[in-house]
């Protein structure tokens, strides 16, 4: 009878052991796939890149040199140069738009940062951008100072501080 109580004994044991572990195998897993989804929820519909340089089967036009080019003109012009005096134009002043990305911050909460600003137009481009220059996972958090018009390549380079 002593025999039968320990080997109950042993066997609540070690369905115990083993259902800690898969207890905690199963929370791991559920923390890892809720962390991954906010990573990689972006809905990002990429588009394919085009190739706009002509393939051999096209043919390219080129000019008959026997034509006549009637856009110039060639009659010249009897009236003397006016010498106008030189008068540099005035340099636009450069604005700058401080922001801050917080500690932790994910690309897609950078972009929300971005559009609220009014730096970029729209968060998925920054995004798509960030992804083709394979700088979306070196996104930095930080002061940044960004000049008003800047390209959207500058900008996500200037965040990724790849410059």
């Amino acid at each position: 009878m002593k025999k039968f109580t320990n080997f109950i004994k042993d066997f609540i044991y070690d369905i115990t052991d083993y259902g800690l572990i898969l207890a905690v195998i199963v929370i791991v897993g559920a923390i890892l796939i809720w962390r991954l989804n906010i990573l990689f929820s972006l809905d990002i519909a990429k588009e394919p890149i085009q190739n706009n340089t002509p393939s051999i089967d096209q043919p390219v036009h080129m000019p008959d040199p026997t034509e006549e080019n009637t856009d110039i003109a060639e009659t010249p012009s009897t009236e003397p140069d006016e010498v106008q005096p030189s008068v540099e134009p005035e340099k636009p002043v450069e604005e700058y738009i401080d922001i801050n990305i917080p500690e932790g911050t994910f690309p897609a909460e950078i972009a929300e940062i971005l559009l609220s600003k009014g730096l970029i137009d729209d968060e998925n481009e920054f995004l798509n951008k960030a992804i083709e220059l394979e700088l979306d996972r070196r996104l930095q958090c930080g002061e940044f100072k960004i000049k008003v018009g800047s390209t959207l390549e500058s900008i996500v380079k200037q965040v990724a501080k790849a410059n």
